[in-house]
């Protein structure tokens, strides 16, 4: 009946708790020299798959919330890490940095907009 088979299950289940380490002493192994799928090289910096050439690297939204301040305007030169804009989320203020050195192309929100994460806040280019 149920009974049985419950003891035999339960009989299973200490059997496989009886294993050294719990999973045969594998610790996350070695990852040294592990090879890139496709083998080649890593995509050199500063390249943005996700834009079209020529657009622009994308700056993304880290959070979401609305924009509080715009600190930049296309055609300004920025620094890498530099303010670009301050986003409002929950009551607190969140600076977004250039993420390299360049010439903003575009603003494509404004204050006061909504935004998600991930949403392009603005394009920086060469």
């Amino acid at each position: 009946g149920l009974g049985s088979m419950l003891k035999n299950f339960g009989g299973a289940d200490a059997v496989g708790g009886a294993m050294p380490g719990g999973y045969g002493g594998i610790d996350g192994g070695d990852i040294d020299g592990i090879k890139p799928l496709d083998g080649g090289a890593p995509a050199p910096s500063g390249t943005a798959p996700a834009a079209p050439a020529g657009d622009g690297e994308p700056v993304p939204a880290p959070l979401a919330g609305n924009i509080f301040e715009v600190l930049v305007k296309p055609g300004q030169r920025v620094e890498e890490g530099e303010r670009v804009l301050v986003l409002e989320a929950m009551k607190m203020e969140t600076d977004v940095a250039a993420p390299r050195a360049g010439t903003v192309a575009e603003v494509r929100v404004k204050p006061g907009d909504a935004v998600a994460v991930g949403d392009v806040l603005l394009t920086i280019g060469g």
